[in-house]
């Protein structure tokens, strides 16, 4: 593109970005529509009487978004952003920067396709970086774990010997380890800053970024000069996201800022691995374990290094479970159940509300009073009915535990199902000749997390609590386990799993128990 049509191409984009509501999804269907800024600008400056397709343009755009389009373009408007314009070429060229747009050959192909591609990027570097195939974002905590900069520094490692381009924040923390790593390793790195790439931020990583600048890539949405705000710190983390092929997230916590890269990543539909340890190995995972179970989408757990805390794991002689969530799921059985009944009760039946009330209630009693039903004896009826005709657990779940019994430790549950059902239900799947301890009532899902039922079983099995875990599926299991003196795990592998405790160990698989064993 010939100079004065670049200036005339950016000077449109500044003139609508001023538009309050004109954002990157609209940007991209002017782009498509007209095939350039700089046309729909003169086309609208003309008259919107000879503006063909105006009232198409305008019920995409909103009316409200059109009349400001047109408030803009008065007379002298446009003259003040090309001068506006011609500041940051300028600007660019002092610093060995480049304004990339959407007829740019350079234009991320990843980001385009997002809903996040914004028209214009200020760039500092070595924009040939963008014609690469494979970029992976890498973000995590600016306080993270000497295990988690450890397993980062390997994982960059690797990513650059299979040609990932790293992209990461250049924050402190995880996003200047990427980074480094990436550079001494000789491979490629791309910082997207919330400020504009010409601003040191932080200023603790003036030398790295650079670095970066010299050997890499340093990326913004924002103009040259530009100060850096909490909201555009949130939108870098979107554009992080939107560069890259896939998303590692490292370490965060649930309130941590690498949170909003995740929600970015569900958002833009991208592939997301993360790091879970199985044990406790310092510092906060627990924003990792709440992406990885989330129901609504898939999230790949990273094999990481040795972890020294397993090593109690072999001195446990009693697993203890909270039946349902953990061995088993029946919540399939109790919706069918109580479909059965709302039908003869000539009841809407809405799955959502049943479902909600299943997941804040301690037991199935709880539901029907949720729902003003007291017919008790006719549900446990109807659920016998309903659990035969449901596969409750995985076809390894038996196997895992014959294994583990086979071993000499010993396996108990608790379980907030009334004692007959439970036992028929071992029974009916053929677990009770390896379950060996009677069901006793479960209350660690009620609001004061109980360890009775724990120690009850803990005294059946006949082992000490200090040689026993109980795992559950929410936080009241982890502090009734606590509570009692013994391990806590986490059944990860429930993506009904909400929880803000730390447990001691978080089983992503079923199959995950068996490094008991070894």
């Amino acid at each position: 593109m010939k100079t004065h049509q670049k200036v005339e191409e950016i000077a449109a984009i500044i003139l609508l970005k001023k538009v309050k509501g004109f954002g990157p999804v609209k940007f991209r269907y002017i782009y498509e529509k007209f095939g350039s800024f700089s046309r729909f600008v003169d086309l609208a400056s003309e008259s919107t009487k000879s503006f063909r397709d105006v009232t198409h343009v305008t019920n995409m755009l909103g009316r409200k978004v059109w009349l400001d389009v047109i408030h803009h373009l008065k007379v002298g408007k446009r003259e003040e952003f090309q001068r506006a314009a011609l500041k940051q070429i300028r600007k660019a060229k002092e610093v060995n920067g480049h304004l990339i747009t959407f007829d740019d050959e350079y234009y991320p192909k990843n980001l385009y396709r997002t809903n996040q591609c914004v028209p214009i990027i200020y760039t500092i570097g070595n924009v040939s970086i963008l014609e690469n195939h494979k970029f992976c974002a890498v973000v995590g905590t600016r306080n993270p774990s000497r295990w988690t900069i450890e397993e980062t520094q390997r994982l960059v490692e690797r990513l650059v010997n299979e040609d990932y381009v790293i992209v990461s924040g250049l924050a402190k923390g995880i996003d200047a380890i990427c980074h480094e790593r990436a550079l001494d390793n000789y491979g490629k790195t791309i910082a997207v800053m919330g400020c504009g790439p010409d601003v040191f931020y932080p200023s603790e990583n003036k030398d790295l970024q650079d670095r970066i600048k010299r050997s890499g890539l340093i990326i913004s949405e924002y103009p040259f000069g530009s100060k850096v705000t909490d909201l555009s710190l949130k939108k870098r983390n979107k554009i992080t996201v939107g560069l890259s092929d896939l998303v590692f997230i490292t370490e965060t916590s649930i309130t941590g800022g690498t949170m909003n890269s995740y929600l970015a990543a569900v958002e833009q539909k991208k592939t997301i691995k993360i790091f879970l340890p199985f044990s406790d190995v310092g510092g906060d995972f627990i924003g990792n374990l709440r992406i990885y179970t989330d129901p609504r989408i898939v999230v790949e757990r990273v094999p990481t290094g040795n972890e020294h805390n397993l090593d109690k794991l072999q001195h446990v002689k009693a697993l203890i479970f909270d039946l349902d969530g953990t061995v088993w799921d029946s919540r399939n059985a109790i919706i069918a159940t109580l479909n059965l009944i709302f039908k003869e009760k000539g009841m809407s039946f809405d799955e959502s509300k049943v479902k909600k009330a299943i997941k804040y209630s301690e037991s199935p009693l709880a539901i029907l009073r949720s729902f003003r039903i007291s017919e008790i004896g006719t549900f446990w009826k109807y659920y016998r009915r309903n659990y035969e005709k449901i596969n409750l657990f995985s076809e390894s779940t038996a196997e895992v535990l014959s294994r583990i019994a086979y071993s000499g430790r010993k396996i108990g549950v608790a379980t907030a199902l009334k004692g007959k059902i439970a036992s028929e239900l071992l029974e009916h799947f053929g677990l009770n000749s390896i379950v060996s301890v009677a069901v006793t009532p479960s209350d660690t899902r009620a609001r004061k997390p109980s360890p009775v039922p724990i120690l009850k079983a803990i005294d059946r099995l006949k082992v000490d609590s200090k040689q026993a875990i109980y795992i559950g599926d929410k936080d009241a299991d982890i502090l009734a386990a606590k509570a009692a003196g013994c391990f806590s795990g986490l059944a990860a592998w429930n993506r009904s799993v909400s929880t803000s405790e730390k447990p001691d160990y978080v089983f992503t698989s079923f199959e995950d128990l068996l490094l008991i064993l070894k």
